[in-house]
């Protein structure tokens, strides 16, 4: 992986962490380290890596919930097991590339960038938590089924 493409996916991944729970998400400030002339963040990205959408994965406790489209979201409920998938962010609807990479490298933002969510795929749930268990001779060791299920969902 480039390393430039790891310092974007993991800026991305801040991004996302940092706005999970808040209603208006928006890109957040700019990092001295990337205002400073001699950085070329991103600059030297191959074409298919310049878009505007990110594709993340996740790991979420999070309830699932459906849209009134039916798409797959995650509210504030939690659930009793854990979630994994991936999700596409776009990093500003109707924003270029360009536009992107520019508002990275300013403390002067133009215009405000909005986060949103395009697709989010779960591809696995892992069994509820805490596992199930029963007392064997007694010794209290997980349910035998629950532990089929953990090791055949990975």
């Amino acid at each position: 992986m480039y390393p430039v493409l790891r310092k974007f996916s993991l800026l991305a991944a801040a991004l996302i962490m940092i706005t999970a729970c808040a209603e208006t998400r928006t890109l957040m400030p700019t990092p001295n380290l990337y205002v400073e002339e001699k950085s070329k963040l991103f600059g030297e990205l191959p074409k298919e890596f310049t878009s505007t959408h990110v594709e993340m994965i996740y790991v979420t406790d999070r309830a699932p919930e459906k849209d009134k489209n039916g798409n797959l979201h995650y509210g504030y409920k939690r659930s009793n097991s854990v979630a994994i998938g991936t999700t596409v962010i776009d990093l500003g609807q109707n924003t270029s590339w360009g536009d992107l990479l520019k508002a990275s490298r300013t403390h002067s933002r133009f215009g405000k960038f909005a986060l949103r969510t395009v697709s989010t795929e779960e591809f696995l749930r892992l069994p509820d938590t805490p596992t199930a268990y029963e007392v064997i001779d007694g010794k209290v060791v997980e349910d035998a089924e629950t532990v089929k299920k953990i090791f055949s969902a990975t």
